[in-house]
């Protein structure tokens, strides 16, 4: 469990996708929006865990178009979101607001649904959960192992990029 602790710690401490919407998040949205946003990303890598702990490798080298429509539909809405965030910057005004302001402008359910569209469309996470960590689950055969390594992943994603937030305003 150590190896799979230490290896998904690398995993989420190199910047991608993921990082850098929580960033955004931090420092241009309220509070209860980012940890929504965190809690839509851990969900999406809940999603890619127990696809890797299924054989999401295996898949992969059956059907090996997948893996390419997986990346061009990721790197397609990446691609999208780059646009927006572009297109907000001419409007962009650095006013600053209250935590009320953002809350109204959109709601838990999608700032979650964000979060998880920006972990599921990302690339990053799709090689990482097909090689490295396919690599690192082999070894887990058990039922308890396997739901532990499970939670680990899930619980340190979260505590990673609350840590990432905190740090932000510190």
């Amino acid at each position: 469990m150590l190896n799979l602790i230490i290896v998904h710690l690398f995993g989420l401490m190199t910047p991608g996708p993921d990082f850098f919407y929580v960033s955004r998040m931090a420092a241009s949205n309220s509070r209860r929006n980012t940890v929504c946003g965190i809690l839509g990303i851990t969900l999406g890598i809940a999603f890619w865990g127990m696809l890797s702990m299924l054989g999401l490798a295996v898949l992969f080298v059956t059907i090996p178009a997948l893996h390419g429509v997986i990346m061009l539909l990721g790197g397609s809405y990446l691609a999208y979101l780059g646009f927006l965030m572009a297109r907000s910057k001419k409007y962009a005004k650095f006013e600053p607001h209250s935590d009320t302001e953002f809350n109204q402008q959109t709601t838990i359910k999608k700032e979650i649904l964000k979060g998880l569209l920006v972990n599921l469309s990302n690339a990053k996470v799709v090689v990482y959960f097909s090689s490295v960590m396919s690599l690192v689950l082999v070894n887990i055969t058990e039922m308890w192992q396997i739901i532990l390594a499970f939670m680990v992943i899930v619980v340190e994603t979260f505590c990673y990029f609350l840590c990432d937030f905190i740090d932000f305003f510190t």
